[in-house]
């Protein structure tokens, strides 16, 4: 194995450290029949995936699918876009994506993407199309988030000095276009981000524009999910736990519910539960909700998956990473429930 392949191999290892269990890459090497047992990842890269790589029943690529799968599902806050198909399809064409990634020099990443840790700026790394339930176009563009997180404080001669560290985060942002027009751009999750997402949403629109035109674009508001959430809770508590959610009504008026543990349900508080009830029924609506999607029969999702339904109209947010099945599970459930309350 020469020396870039291996740095390369490394680097990927290393950001699957940052994203994926243990346990889902010792399934991965399982299911392609190759000795996964492991006390510790250094042991699983030494004893396994070295090993397996230079028998060639591994191949850099395949780490490669691993890492995109682990790394573009979850932990990020997902904005909704809608289109017609025709127009989706047209963007999303072979010759349209040629070209744009052309007249921007990343024609390469057609035949392979980048791997990159901690990009000085945001860069592109990936462009492809993906077979599933239909055709789509992804995108993927990974920046830097430079925070600073305190340290300590000390006082000398009346002088008050406060020490900070500076922590140099990862962020994946995932763009992805279906070919029934529905357009997500998964902003990555970030320290520090009580401002909210709309700035990194700005930055990551305007990347894609050369290979989407965004005026033929319109927000798909979510209001209705979150509605339909509060409103028909006793048919959808075999989907999801409640765990708070706040009413609005047109004077501002706010009314917040919360549970007292992470695990109780908010629906089984029969108080609250009749006090939000009776605001929604002056013309109040939820404003958000804070969920967990719960496991169904099949094994999907594979745990329970919190979503954080709040921020901007046509936003949602996955807390942690997750697997593919399992996002794809949520973005379903939240496009079922996309319609008005009968």
């Amino acid at each position: 194995m020469a020396g870039e392949e291996e740095k390369t191999l490394g680097t990927i290892f290393t950001l699957l450290r940052q994203v994926a269990s243990l346990k889902q890459v010792q399934d991965y090497l399982r299911a392609k029949d190759i000795h996964h047992s492991a006390g510790s990842w250094d042991d699983l890269w030494e004893s396994r995936v070295i090993p397996a790589i230079k028998a060639e029943k591994l191949l850099a690529s395949d780490l490669m699918m691993l890492l995109a799968e682990s790394e573009e599902h979850g932990r990020q806050h997902v904005f909704l876009f809608k289109a017609t198909s025709r127009t989706a399809r047209a963007l999303m064409s072979e010759e349209s994506v040629r070209r744009a990634a052309h007249n921007l020099g990343i024609s390469a990443l057609l035949r392979e993407p980048k791997v990159l840790d901690t990009p000085d700026e945001p860069t592109y790394t990936d462009i492809r199309w993906e077979e599933s339930e239909g055709l789509s176009l992804i995108i993927k563009i990974v920046e830097t988030k430079v925070s600073h997180e305190f340290c300590d404080e000390r006082v000398e001669k009346g002088i008050l000095t406060k020490t900070y560290r500076v922590v140099s985060e990862r962020v994946v942002n995932v763009v992805k276009l279906r070919n029934d027009g529905l357009l997500q751009i998964r902003v990555g999750s970030r320290r520090n981000s009580s401002g909210g997402y709309e700035e990194s949403l700005g930055r990551v629109l305007k990347m894609v524009q050369p290979f989407l035109d965004l005026s033929k674009f319109r927000r798909l508001s979510l209001g209705n999910v979150k509605n339909q959430l509060w409103s028909n809770r006793d048919t959808l508590g075999h989907l999801v736990r409640y765990s708070d959610a706040t009413l609005k009504n047109d004077q501002g008026t706010m009314l917040r519910a919360a549970t007292g543990t992470k695990e109780a349900n908010l629906h089984d508080d029969q108080g609250a539960s009749d006090g939000l009830a009776a605001f929604m029924k002056h013309e109040a609506y939820c404003d958000s909700s804070n969920i967990f999607f719960r496991p169904q029969d099949g094994g999907i999702p594979s745990k329970e998956i919190h979503v954080l339904m709040r921020g901007m109209d046509n936003e949602f947010a996955l807390t942690v990473h997750c697997p593919k099945v399992d996002y794809e599970y949520v973005l379903r459930q939240i496009e079922a429930l996309n319609t008005p309350v009968s």
